[in-house]
Order: structure tokens, then C-alpha cells, then sequence
């Protein structure tokens, strides 16, 4: 890995720490060591800014201050930050319905309010899966179906629905190959449930579209566009909203590694959404056979009714 990749692959875990003017220090050294000319600069005066650098670096030996502490308190909430439902509207108004009924889903769904909120007015099933007991029951009174547990020991048809509702946890967690972001392994699973042509809703920080994520965003999306919160929630949340319709999976290194770069910098992105934003058609259901989702979970709270996708 080159030695700029390692500068800005601290961007997203000092924004994520809590230290913004580190993160700015970072991506502006960053962009300064990609237009070095290493053949023509001394390399003693590079190794210097670097030692500088690192030595700005939190260490695990560091106190940490209350205010960043509070910052990562999230996790005792299981990265649980629920979707503003003014940006819900706002999402919505880049969309157009189809008339026939539409098949949605939200893998974690908290409490249901995004994702009703999302569908309202629309011929559409709502489903939705959720870890936390308590946020399932109230998800339960809002969405068509609810599935209690963890979706990732969750069976679920493939290609059986339109629109995908996705506000993952942020946050890492243990798996049998050491520690992995909820934020890709939601993306990575979750989008084999939409058919082609279904509409992906994306939401995470800005500082963790990392090129990893964008990578899969790039190879199984087109027409990808990105828009950032507006006001407050960005302010408190960092949050950014991806829009892109499912396809053929293809090799995107080049556009994925633009748009990872392009990401670093949250004052370049649009904000959400702005009246040019193109409109995105649901597709209507296909004509399938009848389907089941089983929603049921291994090691959950428990197993879910079976549920129905209508044809």
C-alpha cells in the first residue's frame, strides 16, 4: 500500500475519534503526498513530516477526553442512530412509485418510523428485521412483517424485493476473522436481496464510505449518486445518503478509488437533496412465482412468522 493510501485510511478512524482537526490535517497530508514528486524531493524532509505526523497520532497509552468518550458511547446502543424523518421526506421526493405493489425492506429496521415513513402514500409490503426486542415490537406496529434477531443468521429470498431501506449499525464487530464494519457487511449481504433494477437507500457517515465500500458500491450500483444531511443531523451524525439502482455486477476499480477520494472532503458533496437531483424509478414486481422470506433467526430472540411476498 502506497504511503498516502495509509494517511487517508486514518481519516475515517480519527473523524470516527472524535478529532476533526486531525482528520483535516490528515486528508490535506494526504493530498500533498500524492503530488510529491519523490524522485525530485528529499526524502529525509518527507520522513520528517510523516514522524510529525505520527507523533500527533492518539495511542492506546493516551488518556481519553470525556468529550470524545462520549462521542464512541454509542456503541453501548449498538451503533443505533435512527434516520431524520425530514431527510426521509427528502429521500422520498427523488423517488416515483409505481402503482402495482412494491416489495421493501429494511435488514435493521429500529423502531419501523424510517422506513413507514419512506413507503407512506406508496402500494407497498414493508418489511423489516431488527436485533433490539423493544425496537422490534414498535417496528412491529409500523411495517407489514417483522423478523426478531440478527439478520445475519436471517434466511431471506434473494432478488425478492424493490427497494432496499439501509441504515446499518456504525460500528465494528467480532466475526470468525477478527473485527468487521457493520457498515460494509450490512451492504455487502444486504444487497443480494433487491432484484435488478431495485432501488438501494445507503446511509452512513461520510467518513466511513471507505474505498472498500465504495468498491461495492461502484461494482453492483449504477446511476450512483451521493447527497450529504443538511443542518444539524450532519453536523451531529456526519451522515450521507447513497442513491443507486442494483445491476449486473462489474469491475469498478478506477470510479471506486475516484469516489473514495471525492468522499474525504464532506463540503464537496451535494447536500440532500437538492431540487436537480434526478428521480429514481421503483420498478414494479416482477411476476414471479410465490415466494417465501423466512425471517427467522438461529440465535435471535426469537423466530418470526413466515412471510408471504405476494406475486
Amino acid at each position: 500500500m502506497r504511503l498516502w493510501d495509509e494517511v487517508a485510511a486514518t481519516v475515517p478512524c480519527l473523524l470516527e475519534y472524535g478529532d476533526s482537526p486531525l482528520a483535516k490535517t490528515a486528508q490535506r497530508f494526504y493530498e500533498k503526498l500524492k503530488k510529491t514528486d519523490y524522485l525530485q524531493t528529499d526524502c529525509v524532509s518527507v520522513c520528517k513530516a510523516v514522524e510529525h505526523f505520527a507523533k500527533n497520532l492518539p495511542t492506546a497509552d493516551q488518556a481519553m477526553n470525556m468529550g470524545k468518550l462520549a462521542h464512541l458511547a454509542n456503541r453501548a446502543k449498538m451503533g443505533y442512530f435512527p434516520t431524520d424523518l425530514t431527510h426521509v421526506e427528502r429521500i422520498k421526493e427523488a423517488m416515483i412509485f409505481p402503482e402495482e405493489e412494491v416489495n421493501l425492506i429494511d435488514p435493521c429496521c429500529g423502531e419501523g418510523l424510517a422506513l413507514k415513513a419512506f413507503a407512506n402514500g406508496a402500494n407497498a409490503i414493508t418489511y423489516g428485521i431488527e436485533l433490539d426486542e423493544i425496537r422490534g415490537e414498535e417496528a412491529a406496529k409500523r411495517l407489514t412483517r417483522v423478523g426478531f434477531g440478527s439478520y445475519f443468521h436471517s434466511r431471506i429470498s434473494l432478488g425478492a424485493f424493490q427497494g432496499l431501506w439501509l441504515n446499518p449499525p456504525y460500528l465494528s464487530a467480532p466475526s470468525e476473522n477478527g473485527n468487521r464494519r457493520l457498515e460494509k457487511a450490512f451492504l455487502s449481504d444486504s444487497m443480494r436481496l433487491l432484484q435488478n433494477g431495485g432501488v438501494l437507500v445507503y446511509i452512513i457517515p461520510f467518513y466511513r464510505a471507505t474505498p472498500d465500500v465504495c468498491r461495492v458500491l461502484c461494482e453492483n450500483f449504477r446511476d450512483l449518486r451521493v447527497h450529504r444531511f443538511v443542518g444539524k443531523e450532519f453536523e451531529r451524525f456526519s451522515q450521507i445518503v447513497f442513491l443507486g439502482v442494483k445491476a449486473e455486477r462489474r469491475k469498478a476499480d478506477r470510479q471506486a478509488k475516484k469516489l473514495a477520494e471525492y468522499l474525504l472532503d464532506p463540503d464537496r458533496i451535494i447536500s440532500c437533496l437538492c431540487r436537480t437531483t434526478t428521480i429514481i424509478l421503483i420498478p414494479r414486481t416482477t411476476d414471479w412465482d410465490f415466494r417465501t422470506v423466512i425471517c427467522s433467526s438461529i440465535y435471535g430472540i426469537r423466530i418470526s412468522n413466515i412471510i408471504t411476498i405476494r406475486s
